[in-house]
């Protein structure tokens, strides 16, 4: 693995930059209310993690902006987040 390649169990780039993103807490708050607190894959209520359907509207990235665009977020199951990425799941 290059050194410029993610290694797995750390923060990326991406990761580290919501975590400094104010309205982030406050637009993971509100899909987890819209989506009842649970994983809309496979229903799960614990594990939970917020997922972005597309990182672009208009040809302008929403990552900072999730406020605006909280149809572009589902709340999913660490597991249903991960299968989602690997296998390019679209929801």
């Amino acid at each position: 693995m290059s050194r410029l390649q993610h290694k797995k169990g750390r923060k990326s780039k991406y990761a580290k930059s919501l975590c400094s993103n104010p309205q982030w807490e406050e637009a993971k708050r509100r899909i987890r209310i819209r989506d009842g607190h649970r994983c809309q894959m496979c229903g799960k209520d614990f594990n939970l993690e917020i997922h972005h359907k597309k990182y672009r509207v208009n040809g302008q990235s929403i990552v900072g902006h999730e406020l605006e665009h909280l149809d572009c977020l589902v709340t999913l199951c660490g597991n249903c987040h991960e299968k989602v990425h690997k296998y390019h799941i679209r929801l």
